[in-house]
């Protein structure tokens, strides 16, 4: 099989693609010298490095165990100096990238032909550019585990590897398992089911294994402790009073409590992102009730058969998952993108690209705001950041409105030309 694999993929126009591409990229990292290290992204990494504690023992990161994989290839400098620690995470982001596209391109040649090129777009997004050589994290590895999944369950109807791939998605980045109950919701057959959630369940419980005997109450934390967090840059934060970023806002030795003592150390509040207040608690119900409503919508809706419909409803039933969540950062554009391709695959291919320019100029702005080397040019124009958080938050729930409406009207369209 995976003989097979490779042949297809040695013989098709996307690998000519991902090579240029590759390339490209290498030259772009190194002429600009674009160096990428471990301190350049996340407060955890450069705390744990300097004061020696041990991830999920001592200390409680954001992300599970898989989402920190690119500490253990950072460390290879150790074995072979001549290689940088830049050029370990460069080639890490860029191989997740290229499998990622590379999984979307699978999905769109079995399904809608004339939009498989739209893979190659996906990897010419600015966000996705700025994600490869910006700085070190495990949003694409995460996105690798997710397009699979959709891959295996919808394409190849392999649910073991599907479960595993979910199982792994989940282990990175915890999105991924969205996927889960939508596909136990999709799926007709008992089996079918059991075997999903039973390879996501033994996986899940294996890598984790270690981890939980070290100190699971530590491990669990890693998890549950995104349950206290407040909204942001959505459309209910802006509602709510909350104009800020996602960023842990405590000392960085809070996070050697467990989440339940973190909690129980400070007072909630309106400017705590971490320890939340709501002002208006009725939004936070409201967006729970949209986003389950929309995901079970649109999953019980998944025909038996058409392995396209299915694609686009498990597709639509994640997005509705992040149009109505509370909570936002301009990294998930990287799972929109992919998602927004997927959902309009009966679409003309150029609705599809006008939509991703859109999501995409509005997620630029964004990222103008996270980057601390950029967000100065907000405060030189006299604008702060308030101003350009508000448009973007509004422009993107317009911009799903627009998604979500043309879904149903092409799904009207389809259903009086069938009658």
């Amino acid at each position: 099989m995976l003989k097979n694999a490779y042949l297809q993929f040695k013989n098709s126009a996307f690998a000519k693609y991902v090579l240029f591409y590759s390339i490209g990229m290498l030259l772009v990292s190194y002429n600009f010298r674009i160096h990428q290290t471990l301190s350049d992204w996340l407060f955890d990494d450069i705390f744990v490095s300097q004061t020696g504690l041990t991830y999920y023992i001592d200390f409680r990161p954001g992300y599970p165990p898989l989402g920190k994989i690119y500490l253990l290839f950072a460390n290879v400098r150790s074995i072979i100096p001549s290689i940088s620690q830049s050029d370990i995470i460069l080639f890490y982001n860029l191989i997740s990238a290229c499998v990622a596209a590379y999984f979307l391109y699978l999905i769109l040649r079995d399904t809608s032909a004339r939009h498989k090129r739209l893979s190659l777009v996906f990897l010419a997004l600015p966000t996705t550019l700025i994600a490869i050589i910006g700085y070190a994290h495990s949003d694409l590895f995460a996105l690798l585990f997710f397009l699979g999944t959709i891959y295996f369950s919808t394409v190849k109807n392999n649910y073991f590897i599907s479960g595993i791939m979910c199982a792994l998605g989940t282990l990175t980045k915890i999105y991924p398992c969205i996927l889960l109950p939508i596909l136990l919701i999709i799926l007709r057959k008992l089996e079918h089911r059991a075997l999903l959630l039973a390879s996501f369940t033994v996986t899940f419980l294996i890598v984790s294994f270690p981890f939980l005997m070290a100190d699971p109450y530590m491990y669990g934390s890693t998890f549950i402790h995104h349950l206290s967090r407040g909204p942001c840059e959505t459309i209910f934060s802006t509602m709510d009073g909350f104009i800020g970023h996602s960023g842990f806002p405590h000392p960085t030795y809070d996070a050697t409590l467990y989440s339940w003592q973190f909690i129980a150390t400070y007072e909630p509040s309106q400017l705590d992102h971490f320890v939340y207040l709501w002002k208006y608690p009725l939004l936070k119900v409201a967006s729970t009730i949209l986003s389950i409503l929309f995901v079970l919508g649109f999953s019980f809706c998944a025909p038996k058969k058409s392995t396209q419909k299915r694609v686009i409803l498990l597709s639509i039933s994640a997005i509705s998952f992040f149009a109505f969540s509370t909570f936002y950062n301009s990294t998930l554009e990287l799972v929109l993108a992919p998602l927004i391709v997927l959902t309009t695959i009966d679409f003309q291919p150029l609705y599809t690209t006008l939509l991703l320019i859109g999501f995409e100029g509005v997620n630029i702005i964004h990222l103008t705001i996270w980057d601390q080397r950029l967000v100065h040019l907000w405060n030189t124009a006299v604008l702060g950041t308030y101003f350009p958080l508000l448009v973007i938050t509004v422009a993107r729930v317009l911009l799903y409105g627009v998604l979500f409406l043309s879904i149903a009207l092409h799904s009207i369209r389809a259903g009086d030309d069938d009658g």
